[in-house]
């Protein structure tokens, strides 16, 4: 054999024994807890439950009623929202309370009716009126009366209120104080014509005077309520002018008294005070 080919098959001898002799490369011993998923810098959105928000069109607290109506000697009566009764007729309402304020048609004020008595007694608080006439006829309402010392407030929480219909064979309209009255149409509130009856059950129509003919009540723009009259919901320009109400009862009609209706634009009023008062403080 040749000495080159012998040298070189000893060195490679050498090398795969250096080789095979080595220990292997072992791997760095983990860390505690090296393993574990690394905590992440990105932000986690948290979900809050939403909360039920109030809402603001829940119906207030009832009223607490306050108020009888006393029928005869030891028997009352919780009344209804209306009562039908006829002229000549008296009647006597109660309302719980050691302060109670009452509330009444004006017109029992206004002249200053021997007719009506109100009492305050320890308990409770005491309305009669006696010889009931078509005028009465109205809403009485009655509240508890919160006081300290001399300033009294309003409880709203309790009360008692009734609408009294004291019928008229004569009279089928709650009589006015005047035969003219002026009602003023503005677009941006409803207008009322006042002809209140004495009975519910009458028939009551709307007419206007020029052109002579019956005014359609719809029960949209114009509604008629017996304890309020015929209610223009949105007055119009076009609905100026004179008019009248038309009741019948039992196949005898009557006339109430005449209404003139003045249509008035609430802008140009509001501007036209505005104007005034700029004036009055140029020239004060």
């Amino acid at each position: 054999m040749k000495p080159w080919l012998l040298l070189s098959l000893l060195l490679l001898q050498q090398t795969l024994q250096s080789a095979v002799g080595q220990p292997a490369k072992s791997k760095r011993p983990k860390e505690p807890g090296e393993n574990r998923i690394k905590p992440s810098n990105k932000k986690v959105k948290t979900r809050t439950p939403k909360l039920k928000e109030r809402n603001s069109t829940e119906p207030s607290p009832k009223v607490s009623s306050i108020m009888t109506r006393v029928m005869e000697k030891g028997h009352f009566q919780k009344p209804t929202a209306t009562l039908n009764l006829s002229t000549g007729q008296s009647i006597e309402l109660r309302c719980k309370g050691n302060k109670i304020g009452w509330s009444y048609p004006p017109y029992l004020d206004t002249f200053k009716d021997t007719r009506l008595s109100i009492k305050q007694h320890e308990r409770y608080s005491q309305l009669i009126l006696e010889n009931a006439t078509a005028a009465d006829t109205g809403e009485y309402s009655c509240w508890l009366l919160l006081c300290n010392g001399y300033n009294c407030k309003k409880d709203t929480s309790k009360g008692g209120s009734t609408y009294i219909f004291f019928a008229d064979k004569e009279e089928f309209f709650v009589p006015a104080p005047s035969y003219f009255e002026v009602v003023y149409l503005s677009p941006d509130k409803p207008a009322v014509i006042p002809c209140r009856v004495t009975n519910p059950s009458a028939k009551v129509t709307l007419h206007q005077e020029f052109p002579a003919e019956e005014i359609k009540v719809d029960g949209t723009n114009i509604i008629y309520d017996a304890k309020k009259g015929f209610i223009y919901q949105h007055p119009t320009s076009d609905q100026k002018g004179v008019v009248y109400c038309k009741a019948e009862s039992r196949g005898t009609p009557q006339i109430s008294i005449k209404y003139q209706l003045l249509y008035v634009e609430s802008k140009l009023i509001l501007r036209d005070l505005v104007h005034s008062r700029i004036l009055s403080m140029s020239f004060s």
